[in-house]
């Protein structure tokens, strides 16, 4: 897996092999930073990644001038990897913390231009999470949070509902709040 666009395009993140999670390809990547580019600035924006194995969204993201990339995971040996990768990376913006996702959010305490949430396929109670991310006011007024999930769902009845977009099996749902919420 390569950075796609940026100030660290073309640099490779290649987890080890142990790693057990399921990376965002870099179709679906690119297909993802090509919406937000038209929806959100990314650049200077604070952002919140959940689930985030790999890190390689976080280093799109930081790679794309986001001033700070919380990265949220319950493997110590994924948040190890990502140390490493920031430290190799000069991005001291990529800030790696191993914990729950779903505790995290009730405990962050502040709030965030964007959040990306990629759990693990087949999680049960997947809707849960972003009616987690507004209750505990995790999004700024204008804040998007993306969540990346098998096609087999849907959250058009969400009330924070924006778009999907499918990328192979892999579909991206919006959700935002409307211009007399926040």
């Amino acid at each position: 897996m390569r950075i796609i666009s940026g100030t660290l395009k073309g640099r490779k993140i290649d987890p080890p092999k142990e790693f057990t999670g399921r990376p965002t390809t870099d179709f679906a990547r690119e297909g993802l930073f090509n919406l937000l580019f038209n929806r959100k600035e990314i650049q200077g924006a604070k952002v919140l990644d959940l689930f985030t194995g790999s890190g390689t969204v976080s280093f799109e993201f930081a790679s794309r001038g986001a001033a700070e990339v919380t990265c949220v995971d319950s493997d110590v040996n994924a948040i190890r990897f990502i140390k490493k990768k920031a430290e190799e990376f000069n991005t001291p913006q990529i800030k790696p913390f191993r914990f729950d996702a779903m505790n995290y959010i009730t405990r962050a305490g502040t709030t965030f231009d964007i959040v990306f949430c990629d759990p693990p396929f087949g999680k049960e109670n997947l809707q849960e999470i972003p009616d987690a991310v507004f209750a505990n006011n995790l999004l700024k007024k204008d804040g998007i949070l993306v969540l990346e999930h098998e096609d087999l769902h849907s959250f058009e009845a969400h009330p924070q509902y924006l778009e999907d977009r499918k990328y192979g099996r892999v579909k991206f749902t919006f959700f935002g709040y409307s211009e007399t919420e926040g």
